[in-house]
């Protein structure tokens, strides 16, 4: 049962990743934030999404920084 406290929704994770829940609820869609539907409301573990926008950021830091050397 503490499993399902952990819990957030789309408008919590919003908030905590400043972005717009339409936004979080499409990329939860489409599978590029770590999300559960349950019903038809998506839910959010906060260390999930945080460690995916983490891989996210260094990727994208990795890749920028490939570029520049070229």
């Amino acid at each position: 049962m503490s499993e399902f406290k952990k819990l957030l929704t789309t408008s919590e994770i919003a908030k905590i990743i400043q972005m717009h829940p339409q936004c979080v609820r499409d990329q939860a869609k489409l599978g590029l934030l770590p999300a559960y539907k349950i019903g038809s409301h998506w839910r959010f573990k906060l260390e999930e999404v945080e460690r995916k926008l983490q891989v996210n950021a260094l990727k994208a830091t990795e890749k920028a920084f490939t570029t520049q050397i070229r």
